[in-house]
C-alpha cells in the first residue's frame, strides 16, 4: 500500500487502515502473542503499543517500522521540514492541511510555522487578499503558541502584509513595536529581527516621504551590523545606508552601499529586486532621473541569471518605473521582450501587470484603442485575485480612459461599478 508522505495518521489509524486493506481480521495480526482486546485499544489510539509489537506488526502488515513509530506530532514536524525545504511544492495545500491537524491535537507551535510559511507565500505571490482571510486565523495560532519571539514573528508578518496592501503607517506600527521590544530587552537580543524590524521600519517612513524619521531610525542599523551573522540582514543594512546616501546627495558612496549590498543579497534576486525597486524610488524623487535610468540598467544586467519569475517580476517593475519618468521608448522596448514570457510563465499576476503595463504605455502614446484592449484583458485576470481596494482603483482608470475616449455609456459603468464597490471597501 503506497504511504503518502504528507498524510498525517495516528499509529492505531496506520495500523487499522493498513489491516483492512489487506482483508486481516485482529486476529490475524495479534497471533498468540498480543491480545485481542489490547490491540482494539490500539488501533483506537487508547493505548500505545510497544516497540515489539510496533516490530510484530509491522512485519505482518509490510509496513515500515520506522513510519509506524511516527507519532502524529512526528509527522507534522517532517512535514513542516519538507514544506520548509522546498521539497513539497504545494505549499498553500498541505500548510492549510497540517494546521487542521495541529489545531486538532493542539500542537500550537507547529501550526503557528505553519501559518508562518503560508502567510508569507500569500505575500510572496501577491494574494494579499488571503492574508487578510488568515490574519484572524494567525493571531489564535501565536496567541494559543505562545512565546516571545513567536508575537515578535507575528507583528513582523502583519507588518509586511500591511506593508504590501500600501497601509505604510499601519506597518510600521507594528515594526516599532518589535523594534522597542527587543531594543528594551537587557540580554538575549535577537539582532536578526531587530535589523529587519528597523529597517522596513525605516522603508515605510521612506515610502511616506518623512525622510527625517526614516534617516533617524535608518541610523540604528550602522551600530548593530557587527551582532548580525545572516547576509541577507546586512545586505539589508547596506541597502537602507544607500538610501541615506541618495538623500545626501553623496552618489558615489551610494554606488559603493548598494554594491555590497548585492553581494550580500547573493542569490536571492527577489529581495535584491526590492532593494533596486527602493534606491531607484529614492533617486527619482531627488531629481535624479537619468541616474535612476542609469542604474536601472546595471541592475537588469545583474538579474540576467536569475530564475525566469524572478527576473520576469523584476523587468514588469522596471517598466513600472520608467512609465513613471516618461522613458516611454525603453519601457515599451523591455514591455514587448518580458510580455510573452509573462504569459509563458502561467502566473496570472505576471500576466495581468504585463496587460497593464502595455496598456498604460499605449495611452501614453496616445493610442487610446490599443490600450482600451490591453486595459481589459488585465482587468479579467485581476477580477480573479485581487483585493476591492485594487479592483476600484483599477475601475475608476478604466473609467476615466473611456471618458478620454468619449464612450461616455462605458466610462459611466465603470464609474459606478467603482462606486458600487466602494461602498463595500
Amino acid at each position: 500500500m503506497g504511504v503518502n508522505t504528507m498524510e498525517i495518521l495516528s499509529i492505531g489509524e496506520k495500523i487499522k487502515r493498513a489491516r483492512v486493506y489487506k482483508g486481516y481480521t485482529l486476529k490475524d495480526i495479534c497471533g498468540n502473542t498480543i491480545s485481542v482486546s489490547k490491540m482494539s485499544c490500539i488501533e483506537n489510539d487508547k493505548v500505545n503499543p510497544e516497540e515489539w509489537i510496533l516490530s510484530q506488526i509491522s512485519e505482518k502488515l509490510e509496513l515500515d517500522l520506522n513510519y509506524l513509530m511516527r507519532d502524529v506530532r512526528s509527522q507534522i514536524i517532517s512535514n513542516l521540514e519538507d514544506v520548509k525545504s522546498g521539497k513539497n511544492a504545494k505549499i498553500e495545500q498541505e500548510a492549510l492541511y497540517n494546521i487542521e491537524y495541529c489545531e486538532e491535537y493542539r500542537y500550537y507551535d507547529l501550526g503557528f510555522e505553519f501559518m508562518h510559511l503560508l502567510f508569507n507565500y500569500y505575500i510572496d505571490n501577491g494574494q494579499i487578499n488571503l492574508c487578510q482571510s488568515n490574519t484572524s486565523k494567525y493571531y489564535e495560532l501565536c496567541r494559543k503558541a505562545a512565546g516571545e519571539k513567536r508575537r515578535l514573528i507575528y507583528y513582523l508578518d502583519i507588518g509586511r502584509y500591511l506593508f504590501n496592501s500600501t497601509e505604510y503607517y499601519q506597518a510600521a506600527s507594528y515594526y516599532n513595536t518589535v523594534r522597542k521590544t527587543i531594543e528594551n530587552k537587557s540580554t538575549e537580543k535577537d539582532y536578526d529581527l531587530l535589523v529587519r524590524a528597523i529597517y522596513n521600519e525605516a522603508l515605510c517612513y521612506t515610502f511616506m516621504k518623512d525622510y527625517s524619521k526614516a534617516y533617524e531610525i535608518a541610523h540604528k542599523l550602522i551600530e548593530f551590523m557587527d551582532y548580525v551573522n545572516d547576509n541577507i540582514s546586512k545586505a539589508q543594512i547596506y541597502n537602507i545606508m544607500a538610501l541615506r546616501a541618495i538623500y545626501a546627495n553623496d552618489y558615489e558612496s551610494f554606488i559603493e552601499c548598494e554594491e555590497k549590498s548585492f553581494e550580500h543579497y547573493e542569490s536571492n534576486y527577489r529581495l535584491m529586486a526590492k532593494s533596486v525597486q527602493n534606491c531607484v524610488f529614492a533617486l527619482i524623487q531627488n531629481g535624479k532621473n537619468q541616474e535612476a535610468v542609469e542604474y536601472l540598467e546595471r541592475a537588469i544586467h545583474c538579474f540576467n541569471n536569475s530564475n525566469n519569475k524572478d527576473m520576469i517580476e523584476f523587468i514588469l517593475n522596471v517598466i513600472d518605473i520608467l512609465l513613471s519618468i516618461d522613458q516611454l521608448d525603453r519601457a515599451q522596448t523591455l514591455c514587448d521582450e518580458v510580455l510573452n514570457h509573462a504569459i509563458n510563465s502561467d502566473n496570472l499576476r505576471l500576466i495581468e501587470k504585463g496587460y497593464y503595463l502595455k496598456a498604460k504605455i499605449l495611452a501614453a502614446q496616445g493610442s487610446l484603442n490599443s490600450a482600451e484592449m490591453y486595459m481589459n484583458l488585465a482587468l479579467d485576470i485581476l477580477l480573479k485575485y485581487g483585493t476591492k481596494k485594487q479592483i476600484y482603483a483599477r475601475y475608476m482608470e478604466i473609467g476615466n480612459m473611456y471618458s478620454r475616449l468619449n464612450n461616455i455609456p462605458d466610462a459611466i459603468k465603470f464609474f459606478s461599478l467603482a462606486i458600487a464597490l466602494n461602498k463595500k471597501i
